[in-house]
């Protein structure tokens, strides 16, 4: 589900627009969208920004859980890198067309890294989540001998919160909080809302909102003494401003936040 550094199917407007932002998300025309997006669009394949500062920083032993991977270009970057990426949208057509990019790379870096996985997840169903979670966790305990099962992971969504309702929103951060143990660590890039006003090369017929950040470090942050409602991660870094993820003459207000589980 990424979007900005990504072309829109041919059908959509190739000039600068406000973009529309309905209040309801109709999920149904949502998952045929991206369908129909990952199905016939352009895409390029380089890296994030964001990716690559990830990528610059994480240990190649921590296993990287991605949500709303789309076409695969930060997942399969990482895995270029060395790192074992667990990799999940909820578009069937995204995750057939990634698993194939895996089997036809088999003589190259990516190819051969055996803990890549791309598969479809809901990220608002806890299970789903959950599940993820402990393969990603489960690869390195295996390959260190760590019988436990807690060694740490990092998860990772760029351009995706973004994607989701507040509702659905809600629901992933609590099946993260659920599922995600002490040091593991939160990797976030998505449009906040300084962007809303400002014009869009595409973004017309599918779901768009704005994050307000403040609020998201807030809701973060809180505190075990806040009760079973808490999140108790601490950020290590945020950062909101442009220059960041820009597309053609578009410079969207995107935020950064790491945060890592106390």
């Amino acid at each position: 589900m990424t979007a900005n550094t990504i072309a829109e199917p041919a059908a959509a407007a190739t000039s600068t627009t406000n973009v529309e932002n309905p209040k309801d998300k109709d999920v149904t025309k949502e998952k045929g969208y991206w369908n129909t997006f990952y199905s016939k669009a352009s895409i390029p394949a380089v890296p994030s920004q964001f990716c690559v500062l990830v990528s610059t920083e994480l240990s190649r032993s921590t296993p990287i859980v991605e949500f709303g991977c789309g076409n695969a270009r930060d997942s399969l970057y990482f895995i270029s890198q060395g790192f074992t990426v667990l990799a999940s949208d909820l578009s069937k057509e995204a995750i057939e067309s990634n698993q194939e990019k895996i089997n036809n790379a088999a003589d190259t870096d990516v190819g051969e890294n055996k803990g890549t996985k791309f598969s479809i997840c809901d990220c608002t169903d806890e299970t789903d989540v959950d599940e993820l979670i402990k393969s990603a966790r489960a690869t390195t305990a295996s390959s260190d001998g760590d019988s436990d099962g807690e060694s740490n992971i990092a998860v990772y969504n760029r351009f995706f919160l973004h994607s989701i309702d507040q509702v659905q929103e809600r629901q992933f951060l609590t099946s993260l909080k659920k599922s995600m143990i002490k040091g593991d660590k939160l990797y976030m890039e998505y449009r906040c809302d300084k962007d809303e006003a400002l014009p869009k090369v595409y973004g017309k017929d599918h779901y768009r909102r704005y994050v307000k950040t403040s609020e998201m470090v807030q809701f973060l942050e809180s505190s075990d003494s806040e009760g079973e409602d808490a999140f108790a991660f601490e950020m290590e870094y945020e950062k909101t401003g442009q220059g960041m993820a820009k597309y053609k003459h578009e410079d969207p207000f995107v935020s950064r936040i790491i945060a890592v589980k106390k």
